[in-house]
């Protein structure tokens, strides 16, 4: 019996070895794997946003009142979709319109008083044309008969000067010669008269065309402030419908109304007031804020990052993904500023739209955990 008993507790402090050298082996083997890890192993380091949100990627438009009046109808709702030209406020334009009738009164009657004056100017004109060329006919039929009647007379006197030589020779009686000298003075006296006739013709017809040069001249001048008149009045007009279109205030681009500070109808707005937000429609992009130590010479262009929404559980919604686009130079207000493209891999969990905000985690660097502890250690002496 006690031979017996001997061997077993021998047994047993054997086991109790072998288990000891195992529990060694197993505690070194997992020591190996743990340095190996913390040597070997590489784990993200990130930088992590002071603030975050989610944008359009064109800056959202602030539209303003272009004129004073009271406000007499509202057009959208905050969160509709509009486009560009859309009305989105209605002010009250009354006196514009007044203002508008009254300008186009002046401008139309100016045409019609244009209107009227070219077509006096033009009757005058044709009449004018006219009258010149009777008178340019009466001047060369007169002309031309002064010219014959001349050529008359210069034949008669060459005639009575022969008469007088044939009748110093006795060829003639004195009777012949007296004829002759009479029918030269004759024609020579109706020459004169033709030509009488034909300057007088000349001169009335300079004179015709004097007066009628003077009044299309006179009626020109006036054709010519008319029309400077009537310019006046389309600018003007032009400037009241400008007035006119003021009053309505429009989106100045497509997207969703972002803000609506005019909410009533009746408020008056001053010039410069704001009316309404639109959020341009198309891209969206993520906007953050790092500290300068988080950010300058850390993050660069192309980084992988991820958005944590707030009011979205990231363990319920997951994250949204992203890559680092731009980084500011220069800290602004003492941050610096990144601006992350998003990416399209997404399961549509959460809508995205302008104003989500959030947090940002970028991925700068992957390092072993024995650099992490290190440079903690360093931190902390």
């Amino acid at each position: 019996m006690g031979e017996a008993f001997d061997r077993t507790t021998r047994a047993i402090g054997a086991d109790r070895g072998s288990g000891w050298v195992l529990a060694l082996g197993v505690g070194v083997a997992l020591l190996a794997a743990w340095l190996g890890w913390m040597l070997f192993a590489r784990v993200p380091v990130r930088a992590v946003s002071e603030e975050a949100r989610i944008e359009a990627a064109l800056a959202p438009r602030e539209v303003q009142a272009q004129a004073e009046g009271a406000v007499v109808s509202i057009a959208v709702r905050l969160g509709d979709a509009v486009e560009a030209g859309d009305p989105l406020v209605q002010l009250d334009d009354s006196a514009a319109r007044a203002a508008l009738s009254d300008a186009q009164a002046a401008r139309d009657g100016l045409d019609a008083q244009l209107e009227r004056l070219q077509g006096s100017r033009d009757a005058l004109a044709g009449a004018t044309e006219l009258d010149a060329a009777a008178r340019g006919s009466a001047v060369a039929a007169a002309r031309a008969d002064a010219d014959q009647r001349r050529v008359a007379a210069q034949q008669a006197a060459a005639e009575a000067a022969s008469a007088e030589a044939l009748a110093a020779s006795g060829a003639i009686g004195a009777q012949e010669l007296e004829r002759a000298r009479a029918e030269a003075r004759r024609l020579a006296l109706d020459a004169s008269a033709r030509e009488s006739v034909w300057r007088q013709l000349a001169s009335e017809r300079a004179g015709g065309a004097r007066g009628g040069d003077v009044d299309l001249g006179r009626l020109d001048q006036e054709l010519a402030e008319l029309r400077a008149q009537r310019e006046r009045a389309r600018v003007a007009v032009a400037a009241a419908e400008a007035e006119l279109a003021r009053h309505t205030v429009v989106a100045p681009v497509a997207g969703r109304i972002g803000a609506l500070p005019v909410r009533e109808v009746g408020g008056v707005l001053q010039v410069g007031d704001p009316v309404a937000t639109v959020v341009p429609a198309g891209a969206l992009r993520v906007v953050a804020w790092f500290a300068p130590a988080e950010a300058l010479g850390r993050i660069a262009p192309g980084q992988p990052a991820r958005m944590r929404l707030d009011g979205f559980p990231w363990t319920s919604f997951g994250t949204v993904p992203a890559e680092v686009a731009r980084i500011g130079d220069e800290p602004e207000d003492g941050r610096v500023r990144v601006e992350l493209a998003l990416q399209a891999d997404r399961d549509g969990a959460v809508p995205l739209q302008h104003g989500l905000p959030g947090q940002v985690e970028v991925d700068v660097e992957r390092v072993s955990p024995a650099t992490l502890v290190l440079r903690a250690a360093g931190r902390r002496e």
